[in-house]
């Protein structure tokens, strides 16, 4: 959408307008126009900025205390864009994050590794104190059929996970385009974090490969 629509106002009119791909219920599809809206809603409804409202409901009292919204001094180089001319560096990768200002609900996060691995322990343990029980059960129930989808979490797809098939069927996580992803295992209160730099230095490259050996190998450490 950043191509067509090179501002704020513009691009969040088309999500507004542009009409759905299927019926409501019928296909399971990502949509980062859907995490977009999401992150528009929430600040809406909280009166809260987003990059507030994610420090005060998740980063702050998960501990958290290195992730932010970019730019991010310490950042390790992802794409060398043709857009915008150079290698990105320290700025939100995706697009159309860039045409909303770095700040939204489907990209623009930085997390260093001990920051992901914190989340990870907390949803791994129950999701407290992020989380009432009864909320994130809610939260990683599936609620589609075929492709299995939680609120904002993919369920273990098989086949089709892009983690592989070794880890137990109520797992979830999410992955990142540029080559990251969290996953975590209820039952086993387990949780994975893989951070590759798949796009770097363009994104003519898949880490399928190396998603499914990591979490093929993790899942057999006992």
């Amino acid at each position: 959408m950043w191509r067509t629509f090179p501002t704020r106002a513009a691009l969040l009119e088309a999500i507004r307008t542009t009409p759905l791909p299927a019926p409501p219920g019928s296909r399971v599809e990502y949509s980062s126009q859907g995490f977009i809206l999401l992150g528009v809603i929430a600040s809406a409804a909280s009166g809260r900025p987003l990059d507030r409202l994610v420090a005060d409901l998740v980063t702050t009292p998960a501990g958290m205390r290195d992730t932010t919204f970019g730019p991010a001094d310490d950042a390790v180089a992802t794409e060398d864009c043709p857009w915008r001319g150079r290698v990105v560096t320290g700025e939100v990768h995706d697009e159309n994050a860039v045409v909303l200002g770095g700040i939204c609900g489907h990209a623009g996060l930085f997390a260093p590794l001990a920051d992901v691995a914190r989340l990870g322990r907390i949803l791994a343990a129950g999701a407290s104190p992020l989380l009432k029980p009864q909320t994130h059960a809610e939260m990683i129930a599936c609620h589609t059929r075929g492709l299995r989808r939680g609120l904002a979490w993919q369920g273990l797809d098989v086949p089709g996970s892009p983690v592989g098939t070794a880890l137990q069927p109520d797992s979830y996580g999410h992955t990142g385009f540029t080559g990251t992803s969290l996953w975590v295992e209820p039952a086993r209160r387990r949780y994975y974090v893989l951070l590759t730099n798949r796009v770097h230095p363009s994104r003519a490259r898949d880490v399928s490969a190396i998603r499914h050996a990591f979490h093929d190998t993790a899942a057999r450490i006992s």
